[in-house]
């Protein structure tokens, strides 16, 4: 009998921390962090990049997240990895790229190349793939040398829950249009 009662206090107990965390995020809503806006030659750059990841797809719509993601530790490849695929890298655009990648961005609207096809998912993530949203894209910032003619950047595509690919793609901006200089495939599932 004194075992039931010891039982019955403890899913009493349990039931009420539940209810009372369940309650308390119900609540009070969480407060997303307000992030500075990607540049116009982000937005160019992320442009040229969903053409070039996107070359041979026959997807209607391509959503891009709203927000940068930081670089994932796992993707992170050394300079002369990523120099042997473009050879005229400069260290200090690889050096730009490796910390503007630390920092997330918002980015407020789809390249302007890219309106009929291409949709912003507010606050989508990973978490909400699946097969009814197939291929979204999420970036990181851009990477540019100090002379702003070369640029590198990070992107994931999603293509449904267990299916995506990510790439490095350089830049280098020729009679002022930002052109695909390397695609290096990091991986694919």
């Amino acid at each position: 009998m004194k075992m039931k009662k010891f039982y019955l206090v403890i899913v009493l107990l349990l039931a009420s921390i539940i209810f009372t965390k369940c309650k308390n995020d119900i609540v009070t809503p969480k407060i997303l962090p307000e992030y500075l806006t990607v540049s116009s030659d982000e937005m160019k750059i992320y442009g040229r990049a969903i053409d070039a990841i996107n070359f041979n797809s026959s997807r209607d719509v391509i959503y891009i997240n709203d927000t940068t993601r930081k670089m994932p530790s796992y993707a992170i490849r050394d300079y002369s990895y990523i120099k042997n695929f473009y050879n005229a890298l400069e260290e200090e655009t690889y050096n730009s790229f490796l910390e503007n990648s630390k920092k997330r961005l918002s980015i407020k609207s789809v390249p302007p190349t890219h309106k009929e096809k291409v949709f912003l998912c507010v606050r989508c993530g990973s978490s909400i793939i699946d097969d009814k949203l197939y291929g979204l894209i999420i970036f990181t910032s851009v990477g540019f040398n100090k002379s702003h003619t070369q640029a590198m950047v990070f992107v994931t595509m999603y293509a449904g829950w267990w299916s995506g690919s990510e790439y490095y793609l350089t830049f280098e901006l020729k009679n002022n249009v930002w052109e695909v200089q390397s695609y290096v495939l990091v991986g694919i599932t």
